[in-house]
């Protein structure tokens, strides 16, 4: 409990990604871009679909960009993790304090997600020999 003293900056945080968050959702849901861009995170398309499993059998070693195979898909995951880690976020500053450890295993599989994306990211813009 030492750290309690991030408490009031973690709860305005939250609300910011909570905002952002909206709004991500709000763009995806509402405009043309936004739902092409929904169907390829979501793996709706079959294109994506086909993409994502060519990756996940070569290990991003088929030439493709991983951002749009296999990095799309981890978006797509990050994407509703996210939005529900901030949900139970919302409860326990209402007051549900039982949905912490939810909470913090949901924030967790965020930083193992991020870091997935942070290291195709890499290998995409690594140098192609």
């Amino acid at each position: 409990m030492g750290w309690i003293w991030l408490l009031p900056f973690h709860i305005i945080d939250g609300l910011v990604a909570a905002l952002f968050l909206a709004g991500e959702w709000s763009w995806l849901l509402g405009s043309g871009a936004g739902r092409r861009s929904a169907a390829r995170i979501f793996l709706l398309s079959a294109t994506t679909r086909r993409r994502v499993v060519r990756q996940w059998r070569h290990l991003g070693r088929d030439g493709t960009l991983l951002r749009e195979g296999l990095d799309a898909a981890v978006a797509g995951v990050f994407l509703l993790l996210a939005s529900v880690t901030v949900i139970l976020g919302i409860l326990l500053w209402r007051g549900a304090g039982d949905l912490l450890p939810w909470h913090r295993t949901l924030a967790a599989f965020l930083l193992l997600l991020w870091i997935l994306h942070l290291a195709f990211s890499i290998i995409d813009h690594w140098p192609r020999r």
